[in-house]
């Protein structure tokens, strides 16, 4: 089925406000999944303390022995 040419500008102003819509929701859900990060971690065992900064980097002290130059 071929469209007028009014009806294919109407069916793609549709599409580009839907997509604009559906872009402003994808933001504002990102936002609130950045704030679940401040939540304790949830898990089966709930009456076992959780370390608060069990994802963060691990420090890590490297060694390394000099010797002169050869």
């Amino acid at each position: 089925m071929l469209l007028s040419a009014p009806e294919s500008i109407i069916v793609v102003i549709v599409i580009r406000l839907g997509s604009l819509h559906l872009l402003v929701i994808f933001l504002q859900s990102s936002k609130i999944f950045t704030r679940f990060n401040k939540l304790s971690f949830l898990h089966a065992f709930a009456d076992i303390p959780v370390n608060k900064r069990a994802f963060s980097k691990h420090q890590i002290e490297l060694v390394i022995q000099t010797s002169p130059r050869l």
